[in-house]
């Protein structure tokens, strides 16, 4: 509690220092955050979709394009991206950040970000996404959007003769900055750096705290007969699993098999989940017994 308390103080002082050190004339800056362009396509016999997102679809030399690829599919279907080949597009350079698979009760989705940098000014191609869908009705199939085109526009002006333009002459030295937002920047950044200490310290404990709550049967007694789990209670079964391990060492494969069904990278399979968690239960039960 008194560390909670030290918590709402700092962060009060934080928010009057800031308010104090900001120009009051400033504008407040906002973002569009609605893409440029949006393309999207549905498998039809398995339901799968596919919808691609640009940020720009014009930029210069020195920006970059940010690609959002979704995929989303029912229980029953898996889903594979196909990806482009960036190289043969002719960026210079891509970086790809794949997300995490979630469920909304209804689908799964699955979310990947790439970063395009161009290397010349001139015309640029986003090459075809799609998606391979499969299920045991449908078999496999295959869904393809079409290639959307990108401007990299030069940093040089059209009339610019590319020449150096003339000196202007020694600039005027700048004057120093006031002294009283200069403290209030410095005093901000403080309390912000100690603000971060607090919270960190506070998350520490409540993870301390939880998991000496945590009762590793009661948490596979409750696996064992969910339809169900959501990631956190996936993850609190590996862990239960893994601590009774150390008695039980018929658990150690079990929990092989639930990390890999975390981790595999398709829809996870909860009715393996759950037939897992009972054969740990079983176990854990007939050791006691």
């Amino acid at each position: 509690m008194k560390i909670r308390s030290l918590f709402i103080l700092t962060y009060c002082i934080m928010l009057m220092c800031t308010v104090s050190a900001c120009d009051s004339s400033s504008p407040n800056e906002t973002t569009d955050s609605q893409p440029a362009t949006r393309s999207t396509i549905t498998e039809s016999q398995t339901g799968a979709s596919l919808e691609i997102e640009l940020d720009q679809t014009e930029i210069d030399l020195a920006g970059t394009v940010q690609v959002i690829a979704k995929t989303a599919w029912s229980d029953g279907v898996q889903v594979e991206l196909i990806e482009p080949d960036w190289d043969e597009a002719g960026w210079a350079s891509h970086t790809r950040t794949p997300g995490t698979v979630r469920f909304d009760g209804t689908r799964y989705s699955q979310e990947f970000s790439y970063t395009l940098e161009p290397f010349l000014s001139g015309e640029y191609l986003i090459p075809s996404f799609g998606i391979r869908a499969q299920s045991d009705q449908a078999g496999r199939r295959i869904a393809r959007l079409q290639p959307i085109d990108v401007t990299v526009h030069s940093v040089l002006d059209e009339s610019d003769s590319e020449e150096l333009a003339p000196a202007l002459g020694f600039a005027q030295p700048m004057s120093e900055p006031d002294q009283n937002n200069s403290a209030g920047i410095w005093i901000g950044l403080g309390v912000t750096a100690l603000s971060l200490i607090i919270i960190a310290v506070l998350r520490v404990q409540s993870h301390e705290q939880h998991d000496e709550e945590l009762d590793p049967e009661a948490m596979i007694t409750a696996a064992s007969s969910a339809s169900q789990l959501t990631d956190s209670e996936l993850s609190g079964l590996y862990r239960a699993v893994v601590q009774l391990s150390d008695e039980h060492a018929a658990l150690k494969p079990i929990a092989q098999e639930i990390e890999h069904a975390r981790f595999s990278g398709s829809a996870i399979d909860h009715i393996r989940i759950r037939t897992a968690a009972t054969r740990a239960a079983q176990i854990c039960g007939g050791a006691r017994s």
